[in-house]
């Protein structure tokens, strides 16, 4: 009678102590997705402030300014940079004229 009182006492502590375990692991998979979610909604919060900063930073007439300043400078540069690359095309195809006349005489 004593042993069958304390088999059922263990059998019942067992299932009782895997129970909260599993309550253990929901938690945890509960807890790691809260702070998933944190993590992302922080992270939202952080491209939103950036972005209205830089809204912000536009309408100021020092940033236009800059803009004014460095827009001539950049044309500047990609008219450099195409104006070299044609005379590299140049030569590559007068090369190419001159490889293919050698060869047709």
């Amino acid at each position: 009678m004593l042993k069958q009182t304390l088999t059922d006492q263990i059998k019942n502590a067992t299932k009782q102590r895997d129970s909260e375990e599993i309550q253990v692991q929901k938690k945890k998979t509960q807890a790691g997705k809260a702070e998933g979610e944190l993590a992302d909604a922080n992270a939202s919060i952080k491209a939103n402030t950036e972005y209205s900063n830089a809204q912000h930073a536009r309408d100021d007439p020092k940033y236009q300014k800059e803009i004014q300043i460095k827009r001539p400078e950049k044309i500047l540069l990609l008219r450099d940079v195409f104006l070299h690359n044609m005379e590299t095309i140049f030569i590559s195809i007068s090369e190419y004229l001159a490889h293919f006349a050698q060869r047709g005489t």
